[in-house]
């Protein structure tokens, strides 16, 4: 799995180990800058970075979906372990994430896509679940949030079999939730 860095000049790699590296490509050199520890314990499915450049508030972070479950959080800067796991191993495999809703430097959101349908909501901030829908089980494949650098406003998730939803993330009335419509594409 790989996934790039807002200035271009790294790389995240995830490997089938559970294993995540940070790659300079400026630098070209034969080891990787960074080894992510505490990893997941299984094949790396999805990888996200936002954040540390122009355009994109915050620190600059990494999140891995997997295929035990877990969906990890780390700060570039501080490699040593992951300042945030936002799901237990024992749910379906994680096959997409997402980093986005960076309005300030303090928010952060993660979307997180399982291979039962599963989409979850995550505030980095207060490590709490915001929300959690489906996509009537089908795998998720993918996600993206419509801008990462602005306060939350749609995301997008497509999954298997051809469907595509939207999900409306500004804020709602607090007894309807937020909406999401699934699409047969």
């Amino acid at each position: 799995m790989l996934a790039s860095s807002g200035d271009s000049h790294h790389v995240v790699l995830g490997d089938s180990q559970g294993g995540v590296e940070v790659w300079d490509l400026v630098e070209a050199r034969p080891q990787p800058i960074s080894v992510l520890g505490g990893t997941n314990q299984s094949a790396i499915h999805a990888l996200d970075t936002c954040g540390g450049c122009s355009g994109e508030p915050g620190p600059p972070e990494v999140v891995s979906g997997a295929a035990d479950g877990r969906v990890l959080v780390w700060d570039a800067r501080q490699p040593e372990r992951p300042v945030a796991q936002l799901c237990g191993g024992t749910s379906a495999a994680a096959w997409a994430v997402a980093l986005g809703g960076a309005g300030t430097e303090q928010d952060r959101s993660v979307l997180a896509g399982r291979q039962d349908g599963t989409i979850s909501l995550w505030d980095l901030r207060a490590g709490t679940l915001l929300w959690s829908g489906s996509m009537e089980g089908q795998g998720v494949c993918g996600l993206a949030f419509d801008r990462r650098g602005i306060v939350m406003n749609k995301a997008y998730a497509a999954g298997m079999g051809g469907r595509l939803a939207t999900i409306n993330l500004r804020p709602c009335q607090p007894d309807h939730g937020r909406a999401l419509e699934v699409q047969q594409v």
